[in-house]
């Protein structure tokens, strides 16, 4: 992937990032308790899962090219990664909703200083 191309992703994904937060702070307490489509998960359920698909190391490895599309269409044809999810959604099942927030805001904010 051409740097520059790479550059744009990184900086899309930053701009993502920051909305995300902005979602989740515009979030009620009900709201966080709420369903979603994924399992049986709630809202609570897919931003903790979503903490650990935002590390730093994505757009690391975007810019140097082994993230790729194919790559991740690839992925699922030899890796089953339910239950990983699943594992990484019930390791933080303890925590609150501002714990959950401050992870998502630390993981992003190291991508700004990155």
């Amino acid at each position: 992937m051409p740097l520059p191309v790479a550059e744009a992703v990184v900086e899309d994904l930053t701009r993502a990032h920051r909305e995300l937060l902005r979602l989740v702070d515009s979030l009620s307490e009900s709201d966080w308790e709420r369903p979603v489509p994924c399992d049986e998960w709630t809202v609570n359920d897919l931003i903790a899962h979503m903490i650990g698909d935002m590390s730093p190391s994505g757009p690391c490895l975007i810019l140097a090219g082994i993230l790729t599309p194919e790559f991740i269409a690839d992925t699922p044809k030899g890796f089953d990664v339910r239950a990983r999810n699943a594992s990484m959604v019930e390791s933080r099942r303890h925590f609150t909703r501002e714990d959950l927030r401050q992870l998502l805001f630390d993981i992003t904010g190291s991508l700004y200083t990155s």
